[in-house]
């Protein structure tokens, strides 16, 4: 079956710029039966076009059920699928293995306690559309071309289509380090030049180079490294260990930490990040498997960051690729500023809000340390990526004797992420009597959504 990918044809004139990241999925022996599981792809021709779960949803997900730790598959299933796999050491040699580093200890993020939230990293706007590998064990070269087809998106605004089976033949073996090497030392060709269904190319090869590797290095084992990597816009290939939450994630595609099982190991890229303390480890890794779209979220999983504090992991990074135009070799980093952002835009996540995010606070005081004269302010408490979405509040109070007092505060900050926790403080309010209360405070947040907070009774 052909593989078909809703791409526009001139896909392969700027094709292989960022062959190293993107796409890993499980890998199993080299079979070189061409007639087995069809070669899919997502019908979409970019990320945007795709409806995935929000961040929130993903959390709200790890959030559920820690023992939540599969999808669908059988027992038979899952051991059917190990036999397939290589073994971890033969992708990468043992001896470079090693535990990720934890965030809040060598590569803390120094997370405040109520910061639920710190950064979103999302890459999959410049993937190409998910494929899947069948039966065959190309995980290296699925990782590889998937990572070239989204730096050349990212650094040129062009589509790529290209060929995982060409790109196999330039090394043939399950080693990351070679398909790495390979893709710098060999041009990628695009996909309709060599099909993935075909045992030799369709036309002259030679005439059909499109993108090369130009450089690429180790990161060092830490979740800090690959983060920084992927907010300078550069995807990552990771090898790692395979538990039964990659093999078969949760619903939506949530893989969580867990013993690996017989040592089976797996090239997949990395594609975002998530810093969420909500989550285990603190935060996710967004991956792009080559396992059809049926894998996960549309061919997407959401892998948590003490999944390799557990298992054995080692990541690389691409930073620079070459497109071939006229015979031409066009560096990434030689690419138009007004075409390429050198970093992508990294934007807080806007929280679904709701009245019981906050709570209402008030602050009796005394005057002059006499019990006879007292005031108070008024306060809404949530969390700052909540309070970063507040626009005005209101207040209303009122006493026995029907005294009331009202006071809108509005938030002056210009930039939503530098608002401090104590922006919507009212003003002092003297009062000569108990019994003060407050009615609902009424919020308004940025997006014009208004919301009712319980007001509190105010005794000094």
């Amino acid at each position: 079956m052909k593989r078909v990918l809703a791409r526009s044809p001139a896909a392969g004139v700027m094709a292989a710029l960022f062959i190293f990241m993107t796409s890993m999925s499980s890998c199993g022996p080299q079979v070189e039966n061409l007639s087995g599981a069809p070669r899919a792809a997502n019908t979409a021709s970019d990320g945007n076009a795709r409806a995935f779960l929000g961040v929130e949803d993903v959390v709200q997900k790890f959030q559920l059920s820690a023992s939540d730790t599969g999808g669908q598959m059988s027992d038979s299933q899952i051991e059917a699928r190990l036999a397939t796999m290589p073994r971890l050491d033969e992708i990468v040699p043992s001896g470079r293995l090693q535990f990720m580093k934890a965030l809040g200890t060598a590569d803390s993020l120094q997370l405040g306690e109520n910061d639920a939230r710190r950064e979103v990293i999302d890459l999959r706007t410049f993937d190409a559309g998910i494929r899947d590998q069948g039966s065959e064990g190309l995980c290296t070269a699925f990782a590889a071309v998937a990572a070239v087809e989204n730096l050349a998106n990212h650094s040129f605004k062009q589509p790529l289509n290209l060929s995982e089976r060409a790109h196999w033949r330039n090394y043939r073996e399950y080693s990351a380090d070679s398909s790495l090497a390979a893709a710098r030392k060999y041009a990628l060709i695009p996909e309709d030049v060599w099909p993935y269904n075909r045992a030799s190319p369709v036309s002259d090869p030679a005439r059909a180079k499109t993108a090369r590797i130009r450089s690429y290095a180790e990161l060092e084992t830490g979740h800090l490294a690959v983060i920084d990597t992927l907010r300078q816009g550069f995807p990552a290939v990771i090898a790692m260990g395979v538990n039964r939450s990659l093999m078969d994630p949760a619903d939506g595609g949530i893989v969580r930490a867990g013993r690996a099982m017989g040592g089976a190991g797996h090239a997949i890229a990395i594609v975002g990040a998530i810093i969420d303390q909500r989550v285990p480890g603190g935060g996710y890794y967004i991956i792009k498997n080559s396992w059809g779209s049926d894998y996960g979220d549309k061919g997407y999983a959401y892998v948590a960051f003490d999944y390799c504090e557990m298992t054995y992991c080692y990541v690389w990074k691409v930073n620079e690729v070459g497109v071939f135009k006229d015979g031409v070799e066009v560096s990434s980093l030689d690419a138009p500023s007004d075409i390429a952002p050198p970093v992508p835009s990294v934007d807080p996540v806007k929280p679904d809000i709701s009245a019981k995010d906050f709570r209402m606070l008030a602050r009796p005081m005394d005057l002059y340390g006499r019990n006879q004269d007292h005031g108070f302010y008024l306060s809404i408490i949530a969390t700052p990526d909540v309070l970063r979405q507040v626009a005005a509040v209101e207040y209303w109070t009122s006493n026995a004797y029907r005294r009331q007092g009202y006071f809108k505060v509005t938030s002056g900050a210009q930039n939503a992420t530098e608002i401090d926790p104590r922006a919507f403080d009212s003003m002092f309010y003297p009062a000569s009597y108990d019994g003060w209360t407050t009615f609902p405070a009424k919020v308004t947040l940025r997006d014009g959504q208004r919301l009712a907070i319980p007001g509190v009774r105010i005794d000094f």
